[in-house]
């Protein structure tokens, strides 16, 4: 069963990279709509929305759908999205190819077509966010998901986060950068207080790891979303 979908956008102007995680929320709510469409208020299929409707709980393990943005050609603009779910099964996949994915923002449209379907584990990935390395880079700016108190610091947020997934040892978490503000949703007005201003980070495994990753609050968007360091096997 496939368990990525990678999706080509097109459009006037392509949203800038810094609201990549803009973009994912909007095709998200847009696939949910659809699915809801489809199958039903309590039909969404969990892998898209995070909560199975049918026990009223929700998944866990990270194992539903990562809306990951990405800008391919350096130019600052979101021109792909790869939505990738542990738990994706044939509704999933149903809803996310029924027809190309609509995103609206207040001024501008955008269309995401599917141009690749597959496994993030297969040989030949269309993006580096699905390949093999022991060190991986920030793309998007990292939030903590916890509060910070003594002890209990940023970077061991992130290697707490990679123990939980069943990663290899992280054996150097490198600050690399740090300013970034906190996001800004459609829906509510910013990062939950505690989240604080963005990082980016710099890490190796013991040994090599397939991505895609992504790590603290809002990962699922993209935020916390890492690519393997340039030169890297």
């Amino acid at each position: 069963m496939p368990d990525c979908v990678r999706f080509r956008l097109t459009g006037d102007r392509l949203p800038a990279a810094r609201v990549g995680y803009q973009v994912a929320e909007r095709a998200r709510r847009a696939t949910l709509g659809r699915a809801r469409l489809m199958y039903g208020p309590r039909g969404i299929p969990a892998a898209l929305s995070g909560h199975d409707a049918q026990i009223d709980a929700p998944v866990t393990e990270h194992r539903h759908a990562f809306w990951l943005p990405e800008d391919t050609d350096g130019d600052g603009r979101i021109d792909h999205l790869t939505v990738y779910a542990r738990a994706m099964d044939g509704t999933a996949l149903a809803a996310l190819l029924a027809a190309d994915i609509a995103i609206y923002s207040r001024r501008e449209y955008w269309r995401a077509a599917s141009d690749w379907i597959g496994r993030h584990d297969e040989p030949d990935v269309p993006t580096s966010l699905l390949e093999v390395a022991d060190e991986w880079v920030s793309i998007a700016p990292y939030y903590r998901p916890w509060h910070a108190k003594r002890g209990f610091s940023q970077d061991d947020m992130i290697r707490r986060e990679c123990a939980a997934r069943g990663l290899p040892p992280v054996t150097e978490v490198e600050l690399i950068g740090h300013g970034a503000s906190p996001p800004r949703w459609r829906w509510r007005e910013s990062a939950p207080k505690g989240s604080g201003r963005g990082t980016a980070w710099r890490l190796v495994f013991e040994a090599p790891v397939r991505g895609p990753l992504a790590f603290g609050y809002g990962c699922h968007f993209g935020l916390g979303l890492f690519a393997p360091e340039q030169g890297d096997a």
